[in-house]
């Protein structure tokens, strides 16, 4: 999941994929994956999949579903194909913040998220992304990280 949020990353990054950190005192590095004209067709097209097959009222966000196959052995002992729901996306101009010298700094900056569940018994995403819109989304509205809609 972490890898793949930085996938979406790229797309409200202007094409820059920030290279995962783990202390928020780290320097942050980027990685320049596509020019700034292809991650602005995936970003609107990101947005488009979200307001519309997805069913996002939010403009702020863009994202993408995906439903990987793997192999899982059943209780029977028999090897068959299990699909996990994924939802990959980003919000735009979040309100993060840091820590500098025992200060709190608010800053604006786009974040990425991505919502896994395995061996979803419909077969699609849609648990993934209804998990995001019923959770995780109002999870960063109450913290802060984005606006009310």
């Amino acid at each position: 999941p972490l890898a793949m949020a930085r996938v979406a990353s790229v797309a409200v990054n202007d094409g820059y994929m920030t290279k995962t950190r783990f202390l928020m005192d780290e320097e942050v590095e980027r990685v320049k994956i596509v020019d700034k004209a292809r991650a602005d067709v995936l970003n609107e097209y990101m947005k488009y999949t979200s307001q519309g097959h997805d069913k996002f009222t939010r403009k702020d966000v863009g994202g993408k579903t995906g439903t990987p196959e793997r192999w899982v052995e059943n209780s029977a002992g028999k090897m068959v194909t299990a699909n996990d729901g994924w939802y990959i996306c980003f919000f735009e101009d979040a309100a993060v913040g840091r820590v500098n010298d025992g200060e709190r700094i608010e800053e604006r900056s786009n974040i990425a998220v991505a919502v896994r569940m395995e061996r979803t018994y419909d077969g699609t995403s849609s648990m993934a992304t209804n998990l995001l819109k019923e959770v995780v989304v109002k999870t960063l509205e109450e913290l802060g990280y984005i606006e009310k809609k």
